[in-house]
């Protein structure tokens, strides 16, 4: 399975991968450079490669196995044995009523705007800022990235309970959502082709290469092994990189490999 955060794991089968679309010379010039931007390796190294060769072998890697991927949010012990028994269900508006009364209800003026809940909800399924999200699930490359960096989602859970959260009672709501639930992550093993197809909603993969990019998620495998090559310390799970992968359908509970803390 590949990890994006460990890096010494994956990148000597990346490193086999490419053996023969990455000649010694280049790895031996980009070794031999010091680079200020980890994009900055990988785009040295195409300029002396065949660039459809790197990433049709780099995709076939991919699709040969799976990929970790991981979704932070809280969780009641009735919601871990619901995920490992129906797997991560997609966002429905007016089913995160109970969870938003339940950690709304202690607030002193909860009486006064719980009769607003369903309207709220109402009023922002399918429109807002976060009307993308509703129908969907989604999971996140990289661990260190969501402990890390984006870590709102283990703090209040769904960004969607939030909004309405707010709506209600401000910044008080907001940190009610808090006290609901533990912190926990789930960690997925995802199929090496949904995980690509999950990462290139918007375009194909020819579509993207004809637009002069690399696939969403073959990038950042990329642009690490290219850069470690130039600094053999560097470590992925400093990047906490934010690369979202995302599905219509539920994750099914098979995929689930772990539920723990943080």
């Amino acid at each position: 399975m590949l990890d994006y955060d460990l890096i010494d794991d994956w990148a000597p089968q990346l490193e086999r991968a490419l053996a023969d679309a990455v000649p010694a010379t280049v790895r031996r010039k980009i070794a031999g450079t010091r680079y200020e931007f980890v994009e900055d390796a990988l785009e040295d190294l195409l300029r002396g490669v065949d660039r459809g060769q790197v990433v049709e072998r780099a995709l076939r890697w991919i699709t040969d196995g799976h990929v970790l991927a991981y979704h932070g949010t809280r969780l009641t012990p009735e919601d871990v044995i619901s995920i490992g028994t129906n797997g991560l269900q997609p966002l429905v508006a007016m089913q995160r009523r109970g969870r938003l009364q339940r950690a709304l209800c202690s607030h002193r003026s909860w009486k006064e705007v719980e009769g607003k809940l369903d309207d709220v909800l109402g009023a922002h399924s399918g429109v807002g800022a976060l009307r993308h999200r509703e129908g969907q699930v989604h999971l996140t490359l990289s661990r260190s990235g969501l402990v890390n960096g984006f870590n709102h989602y283990l703090a209040q859970g769904s960004e969607f309970d939030g909004l309405i959260a707010y709506d209600l009672l401000g910044d008080e709501g907001r940190a009610l959502l808090a006290t609901d639930g533990t912190a926990l992550v789930v960690k997925v093993a995802v199929p090496g082709q949904s995980a690509i197809e999950g990462t290139q909603r918007f375009f194909t993969i020819e579509q993207t290469l004809a637009r002069g990019e690399l696939p969403n998620l073959l990038a950042p495998f990329l642009e690490a092994w290219a850069f470690k090559l130039s600094d053999p310390t560097y470590l992925s799970s400093q990047q906490m990189l934010d690369c979202g992968i995302w599905y219509r359908d539920a994750i099914p509970a098979k995929w689930i490999v772990s539920i723990e803390p943080p």
